[in-house]
């Protein structure tokens, strides 16, 4: 494994980008006594790069979803950024957590927000790849001065 940056969220929390089985991978991760644990996610570029697309829209869900109120004194809040991994058990239709994730606190989205600011300087392969079209869950990348058409990856 090749690591190219590690880039501190707080709380021992890191984006670390590295080559891991010769693919480009963005982790979101927590640490302990310098090792990563399982707390976290890794991302392939492509995914990456729909995070940093989609920044918007998550800060509007966020900002919707800050708290809920259970009536008296209590109120139960979410600043949470959450990154998890979702899948369909087998008897069922709709998608459910796993346990692949990482919930990121409100410091810690916000940092998150500055290294999506810097990646490209970290990763200039992330200026090479379109989001996903919707529907899709193919990356498009780009082929810069080659005179062909994008295709999917």
């Amino acid at each position: 494994m090749t690591t190219r940056c590690n880039l501190e969220l707080g709380g021992k929390r890191f984006v670390q980008v590295k080559i891991w089985k010769d693919e480009l991978r963005i982790d979101d991760r927590e640490w302990e006594a310098d090792e990563p644990t399982k707390k976290g996610t890794s991302l392939p570029l492509s995914r990456w790069k729909m995070l940093t697309y989609e920044i918007e829209k998550i800060d509007a869900a966020l900002a919707k979803e800050l708290s809920t109120h259970l009536g008296g004194n209590v109120r139960v809040n979410n600043p949470c950024g959450e990154i998890r991994q979702l899948w369909t058990p087998p008897d069922r239709d709709d998608l459910g957590p796993t346990r692949k994730g990482i919930c990121l606190r409100p410091t810690e989205y916000k940092k998150l927000k500055d290294v999506v600011r810097i990646m490209g300087d970290v990763v200039p392969e992330h200026y090479s790849l379109v989001p996903f079209p919707e529907g899709s869950h193919e990356p498009t990348r780009v082929l810069a001065m080659s005179g062909m058409q994008s295709g999917r990856v």
